[in-house]
């Protein structure tokens, strides 16, 4: 569900406050200058004060600032459901992950194959600012997240959020928002502690933020999702906090940065994330992974209807996304036709021979690079209990994502990305629409041949599967999950 910004139908969804409009747009009031999430808790303003916009950055960039009791940078991704160019679409979300990088404009359309005159050409076609106003208020509104929700000094988050320097984040904080840090960082001083109750005590060594979700989210169904799934001393999930090693590469510089990261639920609306100080620096990156990684950025509501002939249907199921591209395609080779259980033994003895050295406090390995498994032997691979076949599919794998003629990222190119994985020697139907699912988060990827959702389909009469799901479209994924939690319940 997309709301259309017509005034009238915007206004009464600020009104209800309906949660189901939350991240769909926001609201600015002339009479004070301010824009909020229309769940904000505020007096509802009169309707001829109010602007409605699709995105913060356009609030702002007609000279609106952010509310300081809704907190707009706390809200899920701004829904990109409405914008069919694809192209579009890949480069938002490329923004989303990379912001904070220096040349993120110049990245953006090289990854693209555009000129970044295109690039500004289609932002303004379909976002309405340019891509400099988008950069800059998701700088803006990150950097105010860690003011409230960190002791981070301020020249550091500066330099987090990607400003050159303190003096511009100073001035741009001051122009956009007039406050300065110092203030914003007093005024949301009961909000952030209010949002401090976790079973994680806090760390010397590591930062925290928080994450809003639309509810309903079933976080423990999450949770035991990923604790079958922990490969030893890579990952680990703990008295309800899931935590893991992860290398992190700045595009700009090509240095590499290794720490950890841990998720819990600190209630059913807000999820608390953690990150390893050699990390700080790459925290919007790390974010983007969490968020991808437990579906964070979802809405229910677009798929609940959908879905509800489902037996069993659980609205706050999610489709859990991975670290990384590579990881997801490794994991899903090793795991054709073997249980859960013996595929997470052989990525764990992958981790333990190629993979990298983590950092005190944490798991104590990293994923192996595309790079070292495309370099890596058959013979080494074999020794390890990977048969031939499957270590011939990861090296060219790895080497197809080291190259860049593969992308296995959120928002590429499912056509293309489903025929270059069926190129692949040892690269099937199941395997591709698996990674589709979870790799390249494409909502109407369908495993149809899988096992437990063949099971599912006959525990609950569904003689003919894929006309049964043509009603789930486009959720076909997260209808699988349905399917895959059925049986365990």
């Amino acid at each position: 569900m997309t709301l259309a910004l017509n005034h009238e139908a915007c206004y009464e969804a600020l009104r209800s406050r309906d949660a189901r409009f939350d991240g769909q747009f926001f609201v600015a009031v002339s009479s004070t200058g301010i824009y909020c999430r229309p769940i904000c808790r505020v007096r509802v303003p009169a309707s001829k004060n109010c602007r409605f916009y699709e995105k913060a950055a356009q609030a702002e960039a007609n000279g609106f600032r952010p509310c300081l009791r809704c907190r707009p940078e706390m809200t899920t991704r701004w829904s990109t459901e409405h914008i069919t160019e694809s192209l579009a679409q890949q480069a938002l979300k490329l923004f989303d992950e990379s912001f904070t990088e220096v040349d993120v404009i110049g990245m953006v359309s090289q990854r693209l194959g555009v000129s970044e005159r295109h690039l500004r050409r289609l932002f303004s076609q379909h976002v309405g600012v340019n891509p400099l106003q988008y950069v800059q208020t998701r700088r803006l509104l990150f950097a105010k997240q860690l003011l409230v929700d960190s002791s981070l000094p301020v020249g550091e988050i500066a330099l987090i959020a990607g400003f050159g320097s303190v003096r511009r984040f100073n001035t741009l904080l001051r122009n956009h928002y007039g406050l300065t840090p110092t203030q914003l960082r007093r005024s949301n001083a009961r909000t952030s502690a209010r949002l401090q109750r976790s079973s994680e005590p806090a760390r010397e060594d590591a930062l925290s933020c928080f994450i809003n979700v639309i509810g309903p989210y079933d976080f423990s169904a999450m949770l035991a999702f990923q604790e079958v799934r922990a490969v030893k001393n890579l990952e680990q999930v703990q008295a309800g906090v899931y935590s893991r090693a992860v290398a992190i590469e700045n595009t700009d510089t090509r240095q590499v940065s290794v720490g950890w990261y841990s998720v819990e639920a600190v209630d059913d609306q807000t999820i608390k994330l953690t990150v390893s100080n050699t990390l700080s620096f790459e925290l919007a990156k790390v974010m983007a992974i969490a968020k991808a990684q437990f579906d964070l950025d979802s809405n229910p509501h677009h798929w609940s209807a959908s879905l509800a002939s489902l037996p069993e249907h659980n609205p706050g199921l999610r489709v859990p996304g991975g670290v990384s591209g590579l990881e997801l395609a490794i994991r899903a080779i090793l795991g054709q036709q073997i249980s859960v259980s013996a595929a997470t033994t052989l990525v764990g003895r992958l981790v333990e021979r190629f993979g990298g050295e983590g950092v005190e406090g944490g798991p104590l390995r990293t994923f192996p690079t595309a790079q070292v498994l495309a370099n890596s032997s058959a013979d080494a691979l074999g020794e390890l209990g990977i048969i031939r076949t499957r270590a011939a599919s990861i090296k060219a794998i790895a080497a197809a994502i080291d190259s860049g003629d593969l992308e296995l990222n959120p928002g590429a190119d499912v056509q293309a990305t489903q025929k270059k994985l069926m190129a692949i020697p040892g690269i099937g139907k199941w395997t591709t629409n698996y990674l589709l699912m979870r790799a390249v988060r494409w909502p109407d990827a369908f495993i149809d041949t899988d096992l437990g959702i063949i099971k599912a389909a006959e525990k609950h009469g569904f003689d003919d599967l894929l006309s049964t799901a043509e009603q789930w479209r486009p959720w076909r994924a997260y209808a699988a999950m349905q399917l895959w939690h059925s049986l365990s319940s």
